[in-house]
């Protein structure tokens, strides 16, 4: 028999109408499944379990920028939980489903270590590296159990977590050795929560879930941190040269900048933004200019020449950003934030603009966009440590969200 829950309507209206065709959900939903494998289920009812979690997922459109994002992380009977995919993972849904049919039922009828696997779905697959669009877009774990939790306490404290970071948790038992309480701890709400007798009874619940998901509204964490001391810095924003040139990319900059402005003081006494390079490159021309198809084409080839490149911006940052004249303040910190958005033409001029901004006090934050920069490039134009100055992400649909890994380093 279901335990009343949000669920319950949605799932009583889909077991009347029998199997239905998926919903179409074009939201971008960051999604983490959370499978507890100790759950005493025969071979027959684990794929059957796993099945589950491939309809929830065929009820929505996986893409990197405006679709779902999907990882799975499988919670065992040992303080080891293993992370099957993460969000960045898979772009595609055929592989994406490969990788689950992979996933092993194991530990059986043990107690499930449910708290380290939901502390990993929190630290290690809702970050920017890992391809979370944090703030910018619902956040959701579906934890699904069997079993009684090692530290029931842990569990409790984990779903907190997950609550106060702006994550929804819908937690759903399976079977009789898992309790609606301790279903409740974890989702925080008894309305997100669902325990049913077996797997058999799951049908329509995919369906009824994955419309809740997809009508879900972003939410930002209930409780965001705040720098201890205020910190007084300078933070100049260099855009890179797809974002200059291209319509539509700039604006996701200012997100950045924006979600970064809303969690510091912004002030005389705090932190100062900037953005460059502050000119437009506007490649318009007059009719009388150009008279023959190869001028026309010759004029954008200037205007694509004249575009400043990462050398260029990190030198403007030294000779004009961070200096008095512009308002930077002697003694504040002085943070360069370089987005890379395409392959560096000139790396080793790249690297001699960024010794030298460091050596004239600027610290190089790097910020890589899309697949086809490495790590090592721009390892070479950050300052030390890398891991605290280096961060790739996907496109520019998850740059706002690089506002959480600036706030570790500036707090």
């Amino acid at each position: 028999m279901l335990v009343l829950s949000l669920f319950l309507i949605q799932v009583y209206m889909a077991s009347l109408q029998g199997v239905q065709a998926a919903i179409t959900c074009n939201r971008a939903i960051d999604l983490v499944f959370v499978l507890d494998v100790t759950t005493p289920l025969t071979p027959i009812e684990f794929l059957r379990e796993k099945q589950f979690i491939k309809n929830i997922i065929n009820n929505f459109a996986v893409d990197s920028n405006y679709g779902a994002k999907v990882g799975l992380v499988l919670s065992g009977g040992s303080y080891d939980s293993k992370a099957v995919f993460y969000l960045d993972t898979f772009e595609d849904r055929e592989n994406m489903m490969l990788a689950i049919d992979f996933a092993v039922h194991q530990d059986k009828g043990r107690i499930t270590w449910s708290h380290v696997a939901l502390r990993q779905a929190r630290k290690d697959l809702f970050t920017v590296d890992r391809g979370s669009r944090l703030g910018e877009n619902p956040l959701v774990v579906i934890f699904i159990t069997g079993n009684t939790p090692a530290w029931p306490l842990g569990a409790t404290l984990e779903g907190s977590f997950l609550e106060q970071s702006g994550i929804t948790t819908y937690a759903i038992g399976i079977g009789k050795k898992i309790t609606k309480t301790e279903l409740n701890a974890v989702s925080i709400d008894p309305k997100r929560s669902l325990v049913v007798n077996s797997v058999y009874e799951l049908a329509g619940v995919d369906r009824a879930l994955a419309s809740l998901i997809c009508r879900q509204r972003t939410r930002d964490p209930t409780t965001i941190q705040k720098c201890e001391n205020d910190p007084k810095a300078d933070i100049a924003f260099a855009l890179g040269s797809r974002a200059i040139r291209e319509d539509g990319l700039a604006p996701k900059v200012t997100r950045l900048v924006n979600n970064l402005a809303r969690r510091v003081k912004v002030g005389p006494d705090g932190i100062l933004m900037s953005m460059l390079p502050e000119f437009c490159f506007a490649p318009g021309f007059k009719f009388m200019d150009y008279e023959t198809k190869d001028e026309v084409l010759g004029h954008f080839d200037r205007i694509e020449n004249t575009l400043p490149s990462t050398a260029d911006l990190i030198r403007t940052m030294v000779s004009t950003t961070f200096t008095p004249e512009h308002g930077s303040r002697p003694d504040a910190r002085h943070l360069g934030v370089v987005l890379v958005d395409s392959e560096l033409q000139e790396p080793d001029d790249a690297e001699r603009a960024a010794m030298e901004a460091r050596k004239a006090g600027i610290e190089i934050f790097v910020v890589g966009v899309g697949r086809n920069i490495t790590y090592a490039e721009l390892e070479r134009i950050a300052s030390t440590p890398p891991r605290q100055h280096v961060t790739m992400v996907d496109n520019y649909c998850t740059v706002p969200s690089v506002h959480f890994k600036l706030f570790d380093l500036l707090c």
